[in-house]
């Protein structure tokens, strides 16, 4: 059986996952870059000669890139919006930077295994419009791409979990990645995925990086006694900055403190400093206070309480936070439910719904295939990126 394609087309990063199913065992490939994350949703336009950079290469040096680039960012939410940029003379609308970015998912799974991914599922969220979904389908035949199927995204990450999930009647599906918040109640019931309610906010983990980087160049200037702005920061000082403090962030989730070194700073020179797990919760109070209070907005939004809740799911890149866990599992305790991978959930979703082939799945009904898919997963591998 040849191997199908699932992508999270996400605000910030796409997750690209293949599954095939051999010898009754079902294995999938997550299609990474760098240290084996999704691709990242950007696109570096030359304002001089039109060339094009995506993905890993744009986010490691977009300060650095904007001197001489248009850098595209967010273009999920800007998929019905027609016309996007004028560049060097062209015309690009929505569909021409989403193709870029289907080209560049297309591009990992060539390099990797050769193969020429033609198909796919896709997941969108909840309410997405029709506007955007024909928007995507152009774009990715622009790529080479043909979309068999939309799944909205909580499908997808609970038919990912089914296995940690299908004992319960109420799920909620806390999707917190780089750029937004999307919280849906779902009810499970005979197999059958409904929607309740839903929530969502704009701020998300690329909002705390800059919270991050901010407060460690004002901590550096007080160090060193050099007074400077962080706009004011060469552009390449600024990237390296971020970088550093994104990977201190992301230590944070299994240490107590962690060390942010830059080599070549600007007029700082070379620094090196920390940033503590207590200061770091203190810096983010405001914006887990937010995440929560969106959940009990979904929660209040379909009549139901904490009681009433069986599993929260958490998915996406900022659902890796420490302070977070702590907290949801501060509220409701053992129903909380931590996939290994959460950027890579909803992507596993859509690329185990690919191997169904046919159908949308938008807001219900992975049915009766769902149950039969469950006594495969009894067998479930994943392959490491």
């Amino acid at each position: 059986m040849r191997r199908v394609y699932g992508i999270d087309f996400g605000t910030t990063s796409s997750a690209l996952v293949g599954s095939i199913i051999e010898d009754g065992e079902i294995k999938q490939i997550k299609y990474g870059v760098g240290a084996g994350v999704p691709v990242p949703s950007l696109v570096a336009i030359n304002k001089e000669n039109g060339s094009i950079i995506t993905g890993l290469d744009v986010k490691n040096k977009r300060d650095e890139l904007s001197e001489n680039h248009e850098i595209i960012y967010s273009i999920k939410t800007y998929l019905d919006k027609g016309n996007c940029k004028e560049i060097v003379g062209q015309e690009w609308y929505a569909e021409d930077i989403a193709c870029e970015l289907f080209e560049a998912l297309k591009n990992t799974v060539k390099n990797r295994t050769g193969e020429d991914m033609q198909e796919a599922v896709v997941a969108i969220p909840v309410g997405f419009s029709a506007k955007k979904r024909e928007t995507l389908r152009t774009a990715a035949v622009m790529a080479g791409i043909k979309i068999t199927s939309f799944v909205s995204e909580p499908t997808a990450a609970f038919f990912s979990n089914y296995d940690a999930l299908k004992s319960g009647n109420i799920t909620v599906v806390f999707d917190w990645g780089g750029g937004t918040l999307d919280v849906s109640v779902l009810k499970n019931e005979d197999g059958n995925i409904y929607e309740l309610s839903k929530s969502g906010r704009n701020i998300a983990g690329d909002f705390i990086d800059s919270k991050v980087v901010k407060h460690i160049h004002a901590k550096v200037s007080n160090e060193k006694g050099i007074e400077m702005r962080f706009e004011d920061m060469p552009f390449s000082a600024q990237d390296r900055l971020r970088v550093a403090c994104e990977q201190a962030k992301i230590k944070l989730s299994e240490t107590d403190e962690s060390t942010i070194s830059v080599l070549k700073y600007g007029e700082y020179g070379i620094i090196r400093t920390s940033l503590d797990y207590q200061t770091f919760n203190e810096l983010i109070k405001p914006e887990i206070d937010m995440a929560m209070s969106c959940l009990s907005e979904a929660l209040g939004q379909a009549n139901l309480g904490k009681v009433n809740v069986d599993k929260v799911l958490l998915v996406g890149g900022s659902s890796k936070l420490r302070v977070l866990k702590e907290r949801m599992i501060s509220e409701f305790g053992d129903k909380v439910f931590i996939p290994s991978n959460p950027e890579w959930d909803i992507g596993e979703g859509a690329s185990l719904l690919a191997l169904q082939g046919g159908s949308n799945f938008s807001n219900q009904s992975v049915g009766i295939w769902l149950l039969v898919m469950v006594v495969i997963m009894n067998s479930y591998q994943i392959i490491p990126h």
